[in-house]
């Protein structure tokens, strides 16, 4: 069983690692193996490119959470799943889940609809049968990079395109999964729900509706509920009719999830090295600041009367960072977001300011800590 797990990671690696190819007669695969791997190498950069061009901006690149570029890249996702001999389903809060089954090597029939948007479509899967999970996510952030997400969930239908092509046989079923909402950018204040949803959760699901009112508006219309009038109810009706054959982790089930990811930071950069394996994850917490003051003239409120806001904000970001540079080890505190409530002007003291705040850590324990930390401060 190791040895299979190698094999999956050692072709992610070497999908990645070839090199670049013109055309056939100047293939020299001697890093690639075999000729497979390198063409399946090009079809992830061509694809790559392709959703790099789905964006709502036409500046950069951004597609938020169950926006039309979402919707649009979804489609171009599952087509791709499809192709790699995989059966294809949406859960109800977006993720695409595309199955591989070890019992066959034939092409599966698409299901390109989850019975979350279709009732007449099927999501059974055979719950006996353990799955290796992979893949990552194809919503961004704004002004985001093109292997971000995209690159793990691309590599990933490739490992499957891999092992029906050649027919290798392996004991166990795989999952592609292209998580929705893990970027966070989207108008309902919402993260990580494809995994949330993924781990169970978001149960009881009306709980989270009810924290989130306006999403439930568009998972309906998501859902096809928008020939008549719906309402929460509804939307919880259909989604717990869903949920109860869709795919959904369980530990007795999943072998494990590997991820091919894009690295942000310098490391293998500073080390010269071209991929590694990580240690250990961060755990994240996100917290939303508000500082209320005094708004006030510029040119006529003395500086010892002020209650500046934005000056107030200011004192706490670095102290933010002072904690984020205590545990800096393996953990870091970023304020990645500020903004002035109601408008700002350079001739007026702002009143209220909001920021946001994220914490992470590799152990849970110390980011807590570390939060703790920023509300004693």
């Amino acid at each position: 069983m190791v040895k299979i797990y190698a094999l999956l990671v050692f072709v992610c690696f070497l999908l990645i690692d070839c090199n670049s190819f013109e055309d056939k007669s100047d293939l020299d695969c001697t890093p690639c193996i075999d000729w497979n791997a390198c063409v399946l190498k090009d079809q992830i950069e061509y694809r790559i490119q392709i959703l790099s061009r789905i964006s709502e901006s036409n500046q950069v690149l951004s597609r938020s959470y169950l926006s039309e570029s979402d919707h649009q890249a979804s489609l171009l996702v599952q087509e791709w799943m499809n192709t790699a001999g995989m059966s294809v389903s949406i859960d109800f809060v977006g993720n695409i889940i595309g199955l591989w089954s070890s019992s066959t090597l034939k092409t599966h029939e698409s299901k390109s609809e989850c019975c979350a948007l279709s009732k007449e479509s099927s999501c059974e899967t055979d719950q006996d049968k353990k799955t290796l999970v992979l893949g990552s996510h194809i919503d961004t952030v704004w002004n985001a990079g093109k292997y971000d997400g995209t690159l793990g969930v691309l590599v990933s239908i490739a490992v499957v395109s891999m092992i029906q092509k050649n027919s290798i046989s392996i004991p166990f079923d795989i999952a592609v999964i292209a998580f929705a909402d893990e970027e966070g950018n989207n108008q309902f204040g919402t993260t990580n729900t494809g995994a949330k949803a993924f781990c169970g959760l978001l149960n009881p699901i009306s709980d989270f509706l009810n924290t989130y009112p306006e999403l439930y508006k568009v998972l309906a219309s998501q859902m096809k509920l928008e020939n008549r009038s719906f309402t929460q109810a509804d939307v919880i009706q259909a989604i717990q009719e869903c949920t109860s054959d869709a795919f959904v982790s369980s530990k007795s089930s999943m072998l494990g999830f590997i991820e091919v990811h894009i690295e942000q930071g310098p490391q293998l950069e500073l080390m010269n090295r071209p991929i590694a394996a990580v240690k250990s994850i961060y755990g994240q917490s996100r917290l939303r600041v508000s500082v209320v003051g005094v708004g006030g003239h510029a040119g006529t409120v003395p500086m010892k009367a002020r209650r500046d806001a934005l000056a107030a904000a200011a004192e706490c970001i670095l102290k933010i960072e002072q904690i984020g540079l205590e545990y800096w080890e393996n953990g870091v505190a970023t304020v990645g977001k500020i903004e002035i409530v109601g408008g700002s002007s350079s001739n007026v003291i702002a009143g209220h300011v909001e920021f946001s705040v994220d914490v992470r850590h590799s152990e849970d324990s110390d980011r807590l800590e570390m939060v703790s930390q920023l509300y004693k401060e």
